[in-house]
């Protein structure tokens, strides 16, 4: 999932979840993905069970409303959300054909284009937990930069953009959501159509809704 998607459920969340500092749990709400920074850092060192999180919470209670994002994050990306988009698609015979990464960025996408500006913002602090998760003062401090850049001021150039700035060359799975969303972005035809008949409130209804009913009591 993109990182203006995982802002929009966050939000959606928000009013439930009633974080004391906003800017704080929306930075958790896209952490996780600093790990693309870190070179061979796995994905599983900043995607982390939701007993890790409640245990952080216990250990650093000054960072709750960070980890509340933290874990709506990683929460969400335990959805296997591709098949929520495709039992949504309006078209049978493309629907079977969509990857994971067409998948991210077609919600990615349609966040931008169809959804009403969530106008949040970062903290953007480096902090105790990411910097046990092993993640620096640098690479925090680049990525919600960048992260805040994009998401004040979203759009379908910004998002490819993103990844150039953050120096995502090389990483595959970078490169492959970067690929797709390239070649979504020139094929006007399947873009408007998709549009016209992908309703995205719905996925992002039973994505909150989903989310919701795994969050642990806090």
């Amino acid at each position: 999932m993109g990182p203006y998607s995982h802002i929009v459920i966050a939000s959606e969340l928000e009013s439930y979840i009633k974080p004391d500092h906003a800017q704080e749990y929306y930075w958790g709400a896209v952490a996780p993905d600093i790990r693309y920074l870190v070179t061979g850092m796995l994905r599983s060192q900043t995607h982390i069970s939701s007993e890790k999180i409640l245990g952080y919470v216990v250990q650093y209670p000054e960072l709750e409303d960070f980890l509340k994002g933290y874990l709506v994050h990683c929460l969400m990306d335990q959805l296997d959300c591709s098949q929520i988009i495709q039992h949504k698609f309006p078209f049978n015979l493309q629907k079977n054909e969509l990857s994971a990464q067409q998948c991210a960025v077609i919600l990615e996408f349609f966040n931008i284009l169809r959804v009403k500006p969530v106008n949040k913002s970062l903290s953007g602090a480096n902090n105790a937990v990411l910097r046990e998760l092993g993640i620096s003062d640098h690479y925090a401090a680049k990525f919600s930069q960048e992260i805040n850049k994009y998401i004040t001021s979203p759009s379908l150039l910004s998002s490819v953009a993103l990844f150039k700035n953050l120096g995502f060359v090389g990483n595959g799975s970078i490169e492959k959501y970067r690929a797709v969303a390239q070649q979504f972005q020139s094929n006007w035809l399947r873009k408007n159509l998709i549009m016209f008949g992908l309703q995205i409130g719905e996925i992002n209804r039973e994505i909150t809704t989903s989310v919701k009913s795994m969050l642990p009591m806090m």
